[in-house]
């Protein structure tokens, strides 16, 4: 029983178009309607992996967990129920929205929103960058990852995402001014969920992307720069290898977009409070939201 991959991530907003804007122009995703008003900011051969609906405040509403076999999937739920979370099931016009087979959803200790599926809807729309990003790296590794606040429940996320859910410790690092960040991971990526003690008024401190090339990682620098919404230069991270950039959205969480030229063999390392995050750069530009 495990949860295969970060499918995708809903996203509200007070102005969509916004939304439209950046994810064409600066992130070079495919941007379609949704029949509700939505936009699905499609990577792949998926319908979208993040959906921005509109919504009173801006920020995260919820991740979106694909576990690909049904069976693991009815293990998934039970083990939810088991633990006593409020398991909530879908509506059909629910599942169609989010083009799924089958959908649940539950809060975590911390209180973030997260949708379960099965049965991902394959689009046959063809994915076509508006400013010729070849593609992303999801398949099998997923969207990328989310960085989650744990609002005062570190340990009892910890103990959920790990014991209930079958997460693996991909590392940790703690800040010297103590704060925590914990690395989860779920199949070959080197984390999909990370948390953090962190403060995150939007629901979200980041979420990730990855392109196939440290040249498509240059020209979104440039394209963040030139709309105004970089805000740390390009570096080196020490846990996953991934060069990247961050850019502020217009949920008021970030976005790492990144590239990396080969995951590490997982290990259980801690990182310890004189360690550095990255190897170089990822210098802020304007201060941390």
């Amino acid at each position: 029983m495990k949860i295969d991959e970060l499918s995708y991530v809903v996203i509200g907003s007070t102005d969509v178009e916004r939304w439209r804007t950046f994810a064409a122009d600066v992130l070079g995703a495919m941007v379609v309607d949704g029949p509700d008003g939505s936009l699905r900011v499609k990577l792949d051969e998926r319908a979208y992996r993040m959906l921005v609906v509109p919504a009173d405040t801006d920020g995260l509403i919820s991740s979106g967990w694909c576990v690909w076999s049904e069976g693991d999937f009815d293990a998934v739920v039970r083990r939810c129920a088991e633990a006593r979370l409020a398991v909530t099931p879908s509506t059909e016009v629910e599942r169609e929205l989010r083009q799924v087979m089958r959908m649940v959803r539950i809060e975590d200790p911390a209180g973030n929103l997260h949708e379960i599926s099965c049965g991902p809807i394959v689009d046959s729309l063809r994915f076509s960058s508006p400013v010729g990003v070849p593609s992303f790296v999801t398949g099998d590794l997923g969207l990328g990852h989310v960085v989650l606040p744990t609002n005062g429940q570190f340990e009892s996320m910890i103990d959920f995402w790990t014991t209930v859910l079958g997460f693996r410790r991909a590392n940790s690092r703690t800040f010297p001014n103590g704060v925590q960040l914990r690395f989860l991971m779920c199949n070959g990526r080197q984390h999909s969920l990370a948390m953090g003690e962190a403060p995150a008024p939007s629901g979200c401190l980041h979420i990730a992307l990855e392109v196939p090339s440290l040249d498509e990682v240059g020209r979104a620098a440039d394209r963040a720069a030139h709309n105004g919404v970089l805000v740390r230069t390009m570096g080196k991270h020490v846990n996953d290898n991934m060069v990247s950039i961050y850019m502020q959205t217009p949920a008021g969480f970030l976005v790492e977009y990144g590239f990396s030229d080969g995951e590490p063999e997982w290990r259980p390392e801690l990182y310890f409070e004189d360690a550095l995050g990255s190897y170089w750069g990822h210098t802020w530009l304007k201060p941390a939201p």
